[in-house]
């Protein structure tokens, strides 16, 4: 071929093309930049194949391009759900292969998920996109060592030490940490960020570590990264009316307080807390092409260093979510402790602290009710007792359940000894409303835990109003389950035995005591030592045999907590009589005004002048 420099015509071996071709360097450009040119997203590992558009997720621009900035070596990204996190690895992974290449180490929670993201995720997109086709030496990988031309990309879980202690590693990417392993090789070594990241010592100019997860707790470990970091960015967006930039947070979602679920999610809209202007789906797209990652306001006017970088979102940020699915998912997640703490963490992208689990004996004095000890309130459909059994003493409560989940303590107490006639004429006593209707005890669950054989006569002779109830030993699918009494020598041989997650019930008591629609009530004049048992315990987080889990602990050794067991056993019998499935009787709709939503003109200057608006701090 020939070639003219200075006017000179030159014939080039075809060996010195190929060298310059591979001296070339490559074309200069941010991760972002390169995903929308050449990165593939093939079908069936998407809702969306099809080539690669940052702007449809506006947000990941920033945390992709922080990868592609010489000034920032670590960078830390709080991943809630539906936000294209794992599609950022993704890019970087291919930015690197085909601009920067140098040995790569990605970490997941385990080998298998590791193995399956390879398989299902990853080598995919290495041969859906051309530049990482050509470069992808598939014959020489496995599913844990992804092998190119010129670079090798092993792949590895959490929990083995010698994957995560080996060969210098030049960029490291560090997935779902909060799910991590505190110790590698089976509690043997340091922690697998630590290990991680000290492959990178031997690149002290130009390494780069990828931290991300959904958070969990604070203690969490992402959650300790996003707190040692140099600067803290949120990505704020304009308002289309008042052009004001701001966080989407949460308590800016607005709807109705009356009507079903799914009737109050239909309503919801965000309220820009500036102009108080409502804010519809169709605006979101908007405002997001305008968003920019930024420091916090102001930030006490200091100026942050950007060598480790985190950034923060939530979901409400995502395209693929309304406003409507983020207000049904707290609406749903309300009194179950479980699903608060999912939207917490993968749908607000926060750490979860357990204050639901919480509650002090002033708190049920707070939620006294009208009614005096004994009186059943009007709304009442059924009435449970919950028995603790001990060695010395019967511990029980009564309580009225009603539409919505209402409950109301209206008698509890202690029977000294083992008195079970006295406790049947308890349970089999009369109870009357202010208008003089009288209201029986429907189901009561006596604790068979302790005084077994007693409490199983018992109840084979008062049976069906009582049933023997024991605590779930083990994690059980559901609430409670329904066992029969096997004891060869018992006369209740046959019967059913109710096998209870208390767990669970606790979650449900403790969220009513704390919750502010009144929907827990105890009698006018209830006693201290009823309100110091109910609220005695918490729950702590514990990893046991290298599980971590939510353990229901007393607050104190001393404490006791009968009266939390026995409102454990009357909840649990509601349950069994249909009473969680109540809902609230809804009043007729009445016809509302149309709202007015305004058209969404491309042209339209609705961003306003932001010339003079504040900026606070740095962004990009």
């Amino acid at each position: 071929m020939m070639y003219s420099r200075n006017g000179v015509k030159v014939n080039y071996p075809s060996w010195i093309l190929d060298s310059m071709k591979t001296l070339k360097p490559p074309e200069r450009m941010t991760v972002s930049e390169w995903a929308d040119k050449n990165r593939i997203i093939p079908a069936g590992t998407s809702n969306q194949p099809g080539r690669w558009k940052t702007e449809k997720t506006p947000y990941l621009r920033g945390i992709m391009d922080a990868f592609s900035d010489d000034r920032i070596e670590e960078i830390v990204f709080i991943k809630p759900t539906q936000v294209g996190g794992t599609e950022s690895i993704l890019n970087i992974l291919g930015y690197i292969v085909d601009q920067d290449p140098a040995s790569t180490l990605v970490v997941y929670p385990s080998d298998t998920l590791a193995e399956d993201i390879s398989k299902n995720r990853i080598q995919p997109m290495l041969r859906a996109t051309r530049p990482l086709a050509e470069k992808f030496r598939e014959e020489d990988s496995k599913l844990l060592a992804l092998q190119f031309e010129n670079m090798y990309i092993p792949l590895t879980g959490a929990n083995s030490a010698a994957s995560l202690s080996s060969k210098p590693i030049r960029f490291v990417l560090l997935d779902e940490v909060d799910k991590y392993p505190p110790r590698s090789g089976g509690g043997k070594e340091a922690d697998p960020i630590s290990l991680a990241r000290e492959r990178t010592n031997t690149f002290a100019y130009n390494k780069k570590i990828f931290i991300t997860s959904t958070p969990t707790l604070k203690t969490g470990a992402i959650w300790k990264e996003w707190e040692s970091c140099t600067r803290q960015l949120y990505f704020y967006v304009p308002c289309p009316l008042c052009g004001k930039f701001q966080r989407l947070r949460f308590q800016q979602i607005k709807f109705i307080k009356e009507g079903t679920k799914t009737e109050r999610a239909e309503s919801a809209y965000y309220e820009c807390p500036y102009c108080q202007s409502q804010l519809f789906d169709a605006d979101k797209h908007k405002m997001l092409k305008q968003g920019r990652w930024m420091n916090e306001e102001k930030m006490d006017g200091k100026k942050q260093s950007p060598k480790k970088t985190g950034f923060s979102l939530n979901a409400i940020y995502s395209p693929w979510l309304s406003f409507r699915d983020v207000a049904y998912k707290w609406l749903d997640a309300q009194g179950d402790q479980e699903k608060m703490q999912n939207f917490v963490n993968s749908w607000l992208g926060e750490p979860w602290e357990d204050v639901g689990s919480t509650a002090g004996a002033q708190k049920i004095l707070d939620n006294r009710g009208i009614y005096t000890r004994g009186i059943v309130p009007d709304w009442a459909q059924i009435i449970t007792c919950g028995v603790d059994v001990q060695q010395t003493c019967l511990y029980y409560t009564v309580d009225a359940w009603g539409q919505g989940k209402k409950i109301y303590n209206i008698d509890h107490g202690c029977i000294s000894g083992t008195d079970f006639n006295t406790l049947w004429d308890v349970i089999n006593q009369t109870y009357y409303d202010q208008k003089g209707k009288e209201w029986y005890i429907d189901l009561t669950l006596v604790d068979s835990g302790d005084q077994t054989d007693l409490v199983y006569d018992f109840c084979y002779i008062h049976n069906p109003l009582t049933i023997p109830v024991k605590g779930a030993s083990n994690p059980i699918p559901s609430r409670y389950r329904v066992s029969t009494i096997q004891k060869e020598d018992s006369v209740a041989r046959g019967l059913k035995l109710i096998i209870c997650d208390g767990s669970y019930y606790k979650n449900m008591i403790y969220a009513k005591i704390n919750a502010q629609d009144g929907s827990w009530q105890v009698f006018d004049g209830v006693d201290q030592e009823y309100c110091d048992q109910v609220t005695s315990e918490h729950k702590v987080f514990e990893r046991k045999n290298g599980v971590d889990s939510w353990v229901w602990k007393k607050k104190t050794s001393s404490a006791d907590n009968h009266y939390l067991d026995c409102e454990v056993y009357a909840a649990c019998a509601a349950d069994q009589m249909g009473a969680f499935a109540l809902l609230e009787e809804q009043p007729e709709a009445e016809e509302e005004e149309p709202t007015y939503q305004r058209e969404q003109d491309e042209e339209e200057n609705w961003f306003g002048n932001d010339d003079d608006y504040d900026w606070g701090g740095d962004w990009i």
